[in-house]
């Protein structure tokens, strides 16, 4: 977690980065018997080789997941992007507030996206996932995943069943790991 520098090692001239931004945090209804909807997964990016020089140094952040919400329509919010150097890995968009009639699934948070020169092994995930309203307390499931890795998922939406406490989940953390 957090940021810093990596510095490239004596005789290193390749590196293999793997990484995800942060997860979008999932929404709630605020009425019943509905659902919020998921938030959306983050940008991934897998063993893309960068050329390097020894003693480079490029500084890195580690976007972290948004934040659930509960009981209320406003509040969670979207995941931090992942950078390394000039290249960046898009959080998940937050899951849309208030989306109900248990359709959250069509109105999940958007999937984050790659920018810079990562390659074609970078990819930005789908949409969020949706819950079923049936349970005032119950939390949706995580439909919005990361196909790579367990970092960067979606949060999951909450359901509300007229009136009782809803509550969503926060996104997953995003990381990076570098390889040479």
């Amino acid at each position: 977690s957090g940021s810093g520098t990596f510095t490239v090692p004596t005789d290193v001239t390749t590196i293999y980065v793997t990484g995800s931004g942060g997860g979008g945090g999932g929404s709630c209804a605020t009425h019943g018997p509905h659902s919020g909807s998921g938030g959306g997964s983050a940008a991934t990016a897998n063993k893309v080789k960068i050329t390097v020089t020894s003693g480079q140094s490029i500084s890195y952040s580690i976007g972290t997941g948004g934040s659930g919400t509960s009981n209320s329509n406003t509040g969670n919010t979207a995941g931090g992007n992942t950078t390394f150097g000039s290249l960046t890995l898009g959080g998940g968009g937050a899951g849309v507030n208030g989306a109900g009639a248990d359709q959250g699934f069509w109105y999940g948070g958007s999937g984050g996206n790659p920018s810079g020169s990562w390659s074609t092994n970078s990819c930005g995930v789908g949409l969020g996932g949706w819950a079923t309203g049936s349970t005032g307390t119950s939390q949706g499931h995580r439909h919005s995943y990361n196909p790579l890795f367990k970092w960067g998922y979606g949060g999951a939406s909450g359901s509300n069943n007229y009136g009782y406490q809803c509550s969503s989940s926060g996104g997953g953390d995003g990381f990076l790991l570098i390889e040479w």
